[in-house]
Protein backbone atom coordinates (compact mmCIF):
# COMPACT_ATOMS: atom_id res chain seq x y z
CA UNK A 1 0.00 0.00 0.00
CA UNK A 2 2.93 2.71 1.10
CA UNK A 3 4.69 1.57 -2.41
CA UNK A 4 1.37 1.90 -4.41
CA UNK A 5 0.88 5.49 -2.61
CA UNK A 6 3.95 7.11 -3.27
CA UNK A 7 3.98 6.15 -6.83
CA UNK A 8 1.03 7.87 -6.75
CA UNK A 9 2.16 10.97 -5.01
CA UNK A 10 5.41 10.84 -7.27
CA UNK A 11 3.39 10.80 -10.69
CA UNK A 12 1.43 13.54 -9.00
CA UNK A 13 4.56 15.37 -8.77
CA UNK A 14 6.03 15.09 -12.16
CA UNK A 15 2.79 15.96 -13.67
CA UNK A 16 2.85 18.12 -16.44
CA UNK A 17 -0.44 19.79 -15.48
CA UNK A 18 0.17 19.91 -11.77
CA UNK A 19 0.49 23.65 -11.72
CA UNK A 20 -2.00 24.53 -14.20
CA UNK A 21 -4.26 23.07 -12.04
CA UNK A 22 -2.97 24.55 -8.81
CA UNK A 23 -2.78 27.56 -10.60
CA UNK A 24 -7.20 26.93 -11.74
CA UNK A 25 -8.28 26.00 -8.06
CA UNK A 26 -5.93 28.87 -6.37
CA UNK A 27 -7.74 31.52 -8.92
CA UNK A 28 -11.21 29.47 -7.92
CA UNK A 29 -11.09 29.25 -4.47
CA UNK A 30 -10.07 33.11 -4.23
CA UNK A 31 -12.53 34.44 -6.59
CA UNK A 32 -15.63 33.20 -5.11
CA UNK A 33 -15.21 35.08 -1.86
CA UNK A 34 -13.39 37.86 -3.26
CA UNK A 35 -16.04 38.54 -5.49
CA UNK A 36 -18.70 38.94 -2.94
CA UNK A 37 -16.54 40.95 -1.13
CA UNK A 38 -16.33 43.48 -3.68
CA UNK A 39 -19.65 43.16 -4.65
CA UNK A 40 -20.45 43.84 -0.59
CA UNK A 41 -17.91 47.47 -0.85
CA UNK A 42 -19.85 48.27 -4.03
CA UNK A 43 -23.14 47.86 -1.91
CA UNK A 44 -22.12 50.16 1.32
CA UNK A 45 -20.64 52.18 -0.81
CA UNK A 46 -23.91 53.08 -2.60
CA UNK A 47 -26.17 53.05 0.29
CA UNK A 48 -23.92 55.26 2.25
CA UNK A 49 -24.07 57.88 -0.94
CA UNK A 50 -27.82 57.41 -0.67
CA UNK A 51 -27.95 58.41 3.18
CA UNK A 52 -29.18 55.00 4.58
CA UNK A 53 -27.83 53.96 7.73
CA UNK A 54 -26.04 50.37 8.07
CA UNK A 55 -29.09 48.30 9.54
CA UNK A 56 -31.09 49.12 6.03
CA UNK A 57 -28.47 47.73 3.63
CA UNK A 58 -31.00 44.58 2.25
CA UNK A 59 -28.67 43.17 -0.03
CA UNK A 60 -25.55 42.73 1.49
CA UNK A 61 -24.26 38.93 0.64
CA UNK A 62 -24.15 37.34 4.86
CA UNK A 63 -20.42 35.38 6.24
CA UNK A 64 -23.37 32.53 6.35
CA UNK A 65 -24.14 32.92 2.30
CA UNK A 66 -19.87 33.03 1.80
CA UNK A 67 -19.49 29.65 3.27
CA UNK A 68 -22.13 27.48 1.78
CA UNK A 69 -21.75 29.16 -1.54
CA UNK A 70 -18.00 28.31 -1.48
CA UNK A 71 -18.57 24.81 0.02
CA UNK A 72 -21.81 23.43 -1.86
CA UNK A 73 -20.99 20.62 -4.25
CA UNK A 74 -22.13 21.85 -7.22
CA UNK A 75 -19.30 24.94 -6.88
CA UNK A 76 -17.05 24.96 -10.59
CA UNK A 77 -14.12 24.23 -7.94
CA UNK A 78 -15.36 21.44 -6.89
CA UNK A 79 -16.66 19.87 -10.49
CA UNK A 80 -12.91 20.17 -11.74
CA UNK A 81 -11.27 18.56 -8.62
CA UNK A 82 -13.89 15.87 -9.14
CA UNK A 83 -12.86 15.13 -13.36
CA UNK A 84 -9.15 15.91 -12.30
CA UNK A 85 -9.55 12.93 -9.99
CA UNK A 86 -11.10 10.80 -12.31
CA UNK A 87 -8.84 11.64 -15.42
CA UNK A 88 -5.74 10.92 -12.69
CA UNK A 89 -7.15 7.78 -11.89
CA UNK A 90 -8.00 6.86 -15.84
CA UNK A 91 -4.31 7.43 -16.98
CA UNK A 92 -3.61 4.21 -15.27
CA UNK A 93 -5.93 2.42 -17.86
CA UNK A 94 -4.27 4.47 -20.80
CA UNK A 95 -0.80 3.36 -19.66
CA UNK A 96 -1.51 -0.03 -18.61
CA UNK A 97 -0.16 0.34 -15.04
CA UNK A 98 -2.74 -1.27 -13.56
CA UNK A 99 -1.49 -4.14 -15.75
CA UNK A 100 2.31 -4.09 -15.01
CA UNK A 101 1.08 -3.31 -11.05
CA UNK A 102 -0.53 -7.23 -11.09
CA UNK A 103 2.11 -8.55 -12.76
CA UNK A 104 4.32 -7.22 -9.98
CA UNK A 105 2.51 -9.07 -7.16
CA UNK A 106 0.24 -6.27 -6.44
CA UNK A 107 -3.62 -7.65 -5.52
CA UNK A 108 -5.83 -6.00 -7.22
CA UNK A 109 -8.07 -4.93 -3.95
CA UNK A 110 -4.29 -3.07 -2.74
CA UNK A 111 -4.72 -1.27 -6.34
CA UNK A 112 -8.21 -0.12 -5.85
CA UNK A 113 -7.61 0.52 -1.87
CA UNK A 114 -4.40 2.74 -2.42
CA UNK A 115 -6.27 4.88 -5.13
CA UNK A 116 -9.33 5.26 -3.32
CA UNK A 117 -6.93 6.15 -0.24
CA UNK A 118 -5.07 8.88 -2.66
CA UNK A 119 -8.21 10.37 -3.84
CA UNK A 120 -9.34 11.03 -0.68
CA UNK A 121 -6.51 12.88 0.72
CA UNK A 122 -6.40 14.99 -2.36
CA UNK A 123 -10.04 15.72 -1.85
CA UNK A 124 -9.05 16.51 1.85
CA UNK A 125 -6.37 18.60 0.77
CA UNK A 126 -8.73 20.56 -1.47
CA UNK A 127 -11.59 21.04 1.05
CA UNK A 128 -8.97 22.35 3.26
CA UNK A 129 -7.11 24.81 0.30
CA UNK A 130 -10.36 26.27 -0.03
CA UNK A 131 -11.54 26.79 3.46
CA UNK A 132 -8.44 28.74 4.07
CA UNK A 133 -9.19 31.89 1.85
CA UNK A 134 -12.88 31.75 2.22
CA UNK A 135 -12.21 32.27 5.73
CA UNK A 136 -9.86 35.00 5.74
CA UNK A 137 -12.37 37.27 3.11
CA UNK A 138 -15.28 36.30 5.24
CA UNK A 139 -13.48 38.82 7.89
CA UNK A 140 -11.32 40.80 5.27
CA UNK A 141 -14.87 42.36 3.80
CA UNK A 142 -17.59 44.28 4.71
CA UNK A 143 -20.06 41.22 4.76
CA UNK A 144 -23.63 42.14 6.27
CA UNK A 145 -22.84 40.69 9.83
CA UNK A 146 -20.78 43.85 10.68
CA UNK A 147 -24.17 45.47 10.08
CA UNK A 148 -26.76 44.24 11.14
CA UNK A 149 -27.99 40.14 12.82
CA UNK A 150 -28.33 37.73 10.00
CA UNK A 151 -30.83 35.11 10.86
CA UNK A 152 -29.89 31.71 10.39
CA UNK A 153 -29.24 28.06 11.78
CA UNK A 154 -25.49 28.59 11.65
CA UNK A 155 -23.06 26.76 9.63
CA UNK A 156 -21.81 23.31 11.38
CA UNK A 157 -25.06 21.18 10.38
CA UNK A 158 -25.17 22.57 6.61
CA UNK A 159 -21.08 22.26 6.01
CA UNK A 160 -21.37 18.52 7.36
CA UNK A 161 -24.60 17.95 4.91
CA UNK A 162 -22.42 19.33 2.01
CA UNK A 163 -18.97 17.28 2.96
CA UNK A 164 -20.98 14.34 3.41
CA UNK A 165 -22.81 15.25 0.02
CA UNK A 166 -19.77 16.10 -1.73
CA UNK A 167 -18.03 12.91 -0.40
CA UNK A 168 -21.32 10.82 -2.29
CA UNK A 169 -20.37 12.82 -5.89
CA UNK A 170 -16.66 11.69 -5.33
CA UNK A 171 -17.35 8.23 -4.41
CA UNK A 172 -19.52 8.31 -7.68
CA UNK A 173 -16.33 9.36 -9.77
CA UNK A 174 -13.69 7.32 -7.84
CA UNK A 175 -15.62 4.04 -8.79
CA UNK A 176 -16.52 5.22 -12.52
CA UNK A 177 -12.99 5.56 -13.00
CA UNK A 178 -12.29 1.89 -11.43
CA UNK A 179 -14.89 0.30 -13.44
CA UNK A 180 -14.72 2.20 -16.58
CA UNK A 181 -11.53 2.39 -19.51
CA UNK A 182 -13.16 5.77 -21.29
CA UNK A 183 -12.18 9.27 -19.71
CA UNK A 184 -15.06 10.36 -21.42
CA UNK A 185 -17.43 8.49 -18.98
CA UNK A 186 -16.80 10.97 -16.62
CA UNK A 187 -20.17 12.32 -17.45
CA UNK A 188 -21.83 9.36 -16.10
CA UNK A 189 -21.27 10.35 -12.47
CA UNK A 190 -22.92 14.10 -13.68
CA UNK A 191 -25.80 11.95 -15.81
CA UNK A 192 -26.63 10.15 -12.83
CA UNK A 193 -26.65 13.13 -10.18
CA UNK A 194 -29.15 14.56 -13.03
CA UNK A 195 -31.29 11.52 -13.47
CA UNK A 196 -32.02 11.82 -9.39
CA UNK A 197 -32.75 15.38 -9.54
CA UNK A 198 -35.20 15.65 -11.94
CA UNK A 199 -36.62 12.45 -10.49
CA UNK A 200 -37.45 14.55 -7.16
CA UNK A 201 -38.93 17.24 -9.25
CA UNK A 202 -41.33 15.28 -11.06
CA UNK A 203 -42.13 13.76 -7.43
CA UNK A 204 -42.19 17.11 -5.97
CA UNK A 205 -44.43 18.83 -8.85
CA UNK A 206 -47.32 15.29 -8.43
CA UNK A 207 -47.21 16.47 -5.17
CA UNK A 208 -48.30 19.81 -5.89
CA UNK A 209 -50.59 19.13 -8.73
CA UNK A 210 -52.79 16.41 -6.11
CA UNK A 211 -52.76 18.74 -3.25
CA UNK A 212 -53.85 22.43 -5.61
CA UNK A 213 -56.34 20.35 -7.25
CA UNK A 214 -59.94 21.33 -6.16
CA UNK A 215 -61.87 18.72 -4.51
CA UNK A 216 -59.52 16.39 -3.46
CA UNK A 217 -60.43 14.93 0.32
CA UNK A 218 -56.89 13.94 1.00
CA UNK A 219 -53.41 15.81 1.37
CA UNK A 220 -50.19 13.94 -0.30
CA UNK A 221 -47.16 15.14 1.46
CA UNK A 222 -44.13 13.14 0.35
CA UNK A 223 -41.08 15.32 2.54
CA UNK A 224 -39.94 12.66 4.56
CA UNK A 225 -39.13 10.52 1.36
CA UNK A 226 -37.70 13.45 -0.65
CA UNK A 227 -35.66 14.15 2.58
CA UNK A 228 -33.85 11.00 1.14
CA UNK A 229 -32.81 12.94 -1.99
CA UNK A 230 -29.30 14.20 -2.14
CA UNK A 231 -31.15 17.14 -4.65
CA UNK A 232 -33.47 17.76 -1.76
CA UNK A 233 -30.95 17.95 1.18
CA UNK A 234 -28.41 20.79 -0.99
CA UNK A 235 -31.76 22.92 -1.24
CA UNK A 236 -32.93 22.43 2.00
CA UNK A 237 -29.92 23.26 3.98
CA UNK A 238 -29.55 26.53 1.87
CA UNK A 239 -26.95 25.13 -1.08
CA UNK A 240 -29.65 25.24 -3.63
CA UNK A 241 -30.05 23.07 -6.42
CA UNK A 242 -28.24 25.72 -8.87
CA UNK A 243 -25.25 26.39 -6.58
CA UNK A 244 -27.22 29.40 -5.70
CA UNK A 245 -28.25 29.60 -1.74
CA UNK A 246 -30.91 32.13 0.27
CA UNK A 247 -28.92 33.87 3.24
CA UNK A 248 -31.30 32.52 5.98
CA UNK A 249 -32.08 29.12 5.59
CA UNK A 250 -34.80 27.04 7.72
CA UNK A 251 -34.50 23.70 7.28
CA UNK A 252 -36.02 22.75 10.42
CA UNK A 253 -39.28 23.51 9.00
CA UNK A 254 -41.36 22.24 6.23
CA UNK A 255 -44.75 23.34 4.87
CA UNK A 256 -47.50 20.27 5.09
CA UNK A 257 -50.70 19.85 3.30
CA UNK A 258 -53.81 19.77 5.33
CA UNK A 259 -57.32 19.20 4.97
CA UNK A 260 -59.30 21.68 7.56
CA UNK A 261 -63.29 21.34 7.56
CA UNK A 262 -63.06 20.15 4.01
CA UNK A 263 -60.42 22.79 2.63
CA UNK A 264 -57.28 22.62 1.92
CA UNK A 265 -54.55 24.37 3.34
CA UNK A 266 -50.58 24.44 4.46
CA UNK A 267 -49.10 24.16 7.97
CA UNK A 268 -45.57 24.23 9.20
CA UNK A 269 -44.03 21.53 10.94
CA UNK A 270 -40.90 21.64 13.04
CA UNK A 271 -38.37 19.08 14.22
CA UNK A 272 -37.09 18.21 10.89
CA UNK A 273 -33.52 18.97 11.36
CA UNK A 274 -32.53 15.73 13.07
CA UNK A 275 -34.41 13.47 10.81
CA UNK A 276 -32.68 15.30 7.52
CA UNK A 277 -29.35 15.26 8.96
CA UNK A 278 -29.47 11.56 9.59
CA UNK A 279 -31.11 10.40 6.08
CA UNK A 280 -28.02 13.04 4.72
CA UNK A 281 -25.67 10.74 7.03
CA UNK A 282 -27.10 7.47 5.96
CA UNK A 283 -27.69 8.30 2.23
CA UNK A 284 -24.17 9.34 1.67
CA UNK A 285 -22.50 6.71 3.67
CA UNK A 286 -24.65 4.09 2.61
CA UNK A 287 -24.32 4.69 -1.26
CA UNK A 288 -20.73 5.89 -1.08
CA UNK A 289 -19.86 2.88 0.37
CA UNK A 290 -22.05 0.85 -2.19
CA UNK A 291 -20.53 2.59 -5.11
CA UNK A 292 -17.27 1.82 -4.11
CA UNK A 293 -18.00 -2.12 -3.17
CA UNK A 294 -19.20 -2.62 -6.57
CA UNK A 295 -16.27 -0.45 -7.93
CA UNK A 296 -13.74 -2.83 -6.28
CA UNK A 297 -15.50 -6.12 -7.04
CA UNK A 298 -16.17 -5.58 -10.73
CA UNK A 299 -12.11 -3.98 -10.80
CA UNK A 300 -11.16 -7.55 -8.83
CA UNK A 301 -12.52 -9.57 -12.15
CA UNK A 302 -11.76 -7.30 -14.41
CA UNK A 303 -8.87 -9.03 -16.67
CA UNK A 304 -6.15 -7.06 -17.52
CA UNK A 305 -4.79 -7.59 -20.99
Amino acid sequence: MKDLLRAYFFRLKKSNYRWVTRIVLAVLAFLIPLGRGINNIQEVRYWEEKGHNYSSFPVLTSRHFLFLRSFTPLNPYWTIVRILIYFFLTTDWADMTFRNRCLAGKSRNTIFFSGLLFSFLIFLACYAFLYIPVLIMGYAFPFAERYRVVASNGLALPLLAGFLILFLYFSLFVAFAFRIHSRSACLLPFAVVIAVFFFSVILESIESSHNSELGQTTAWNFYPLREFFPTYQLNKFGFGLSGLVLEETDYDTVAKAVIVNGKRTRTLVTGRTVPLILKTLSVSLIFSSLNLFLSNRIFAKTDRK
